[in-house]
């Protein structure tokens, strides 16, 4: 199961006080945040699908080793190419991954991926910088929590089709 709850209270709480922020450095600190945290439940989310995959698909301890210590473990990012297309071919391999992206909702997949992409360039971004001022523009959490809707139906997508077929 996808977690939902806890993420999505952290980021109407950091909402609710960019709303209520007296300062626009203080805005830009919620909102900074905001990316941040999500971008970590995508990374936490994808190595979690990927674990459930490999323990639906292999048996043998030693694979479930090799995908835990040298699959996950060394995937540190979370876009869609990348990072998530290659940790779940290693498991499911690139043929079962084309049909799953062939027969999986097509707006549901697009939106995440779009999602993605637009979050990984702003996440890296803020997670390597400081506000050194504050004319500085970071989507607000509202815009945030809108990409996290995205992501989570289509995270569900993957999951619900991997389970489906087996993997």
């Amino acid at each position: 199961m996808i977690e939902k709850t806890e993420i999505l209270k952290s980021l109407k709480w950091l909402e609710t006080r960019y709303k209520k922020s007296k300062s626009p450095r203080a805005s830009l600190l919620y909102s900074k945040l905001a990316i941040i945290e999500i971008c970590g439940w995508l990374e936490v989310t994808m190595d979690d699908v990927v674990k459930r995959c490999a323990k639906r698909c292999l048996k043998e301890k030693n694979h479930l080793k090799y995908i835990q210590e040298t699959i996950i473990q060394k995937t540190h990012g979370f876009s869609y190419n990348d990072h998530f297309r290659k940790m779940l071919i290693s498991i499911i391999g690139l043929t079962n991954f084309e049909k799953m992206e062939k027969n999986s909702d097509p707006k549901k997949l697009s939106d995440f991926c779009a999602s993605l992409s637009y979050l990984v360039p702003n996440r890296n971004s803020e997670a390597h910088t400081y506000l050194k001022g504050t004319t500085k523009k970071i989507d607000a959490p509202s815009q945030t929590i809108g990409h996290f809707i995205k992501l989570h139906v289509g995270i569900h997508e993957i999951e619900k089709w991997l389970k489906a077929n087996g993997f």
